[in-house]
């Protein structure tokens, strides 16, 4: 499970998904485009502390509420667009060049992976408030020269990585596709 080590594109899908398979639609049922953005997306590597090597467990996301009101965003998708990898027969340049491809895809998004906000309680994002979403839910100001303190972040996605330690007090985001 990588969440943010090929990081290019990201999107924000609130809704349902209908399917689970290559296939899959989700249906918008909670909030309108523009309610949440995207603020932050620390994906470059900082220098461990020691100032050798790459520390890379400090990767996050930052979603802000664009709304005047509270957003309930229990069960939404967090997606890794497929266009930027270099090994992608999706990437945009390659959909443009491709007339049957931009045909059969219809207008619709090639995801490499969805992640879902978890669906066991009800998770709110206030009024002009972020929630954060990370690899690794610590302190990493110890370990990286530019580390975060990710420690209160909102979700974690828990890889298998040893690289990315967890933090059990911290929601895990649901690997769905």
């Amino acid at each position: 499970m990588k969440f943010f080590t090929q990081i290019k594109t990201l999107a924000l899908v609130a809704g349902m998904m209908l399917t689970s398979n290559a296939n899959a639609t989700i249906a918008s049922n909670k909030v309108s485009s523009g309610d949440l953005v995207i603020s932050k997306v620390f994906y470059s590597a900082s220098k461990n502390a020691s100032g050798s090597g790459n520390y890379i467990a400090g990767q996050y996301i930052e979603i802000y509420n664009n709304r005047e009101e509270e957003v309930d965003i229990s069960g939404m998708y967090v997606a890794l667009i497929e266009s930027e990898s270099a090994a992608s027969a999706y990437t945009q340049a390659a959909i443009e060049a491709d007339a049957d491809l931009k045909s059969m895809l219809g207008g619709k998004i090639v995801v490499k992976q969805i992640f879902q906000i978890p669906t066991d309680k009800t998770y709110t994002v206030g009024a002009g408030k972020s929630i954060i979403i990370c690899n690794s839910a610590i302190d990493h100001t110890t370990g990286a020269v530019t580390g975060h303190d990710l420690s209160g972040a909102d979700f974690e996605v828990k890889t298998t990585n040893t690289k990315y330690p967890h933090n059990d007090a911290v929601p895990a985001m649901t690997l769905v596709y």
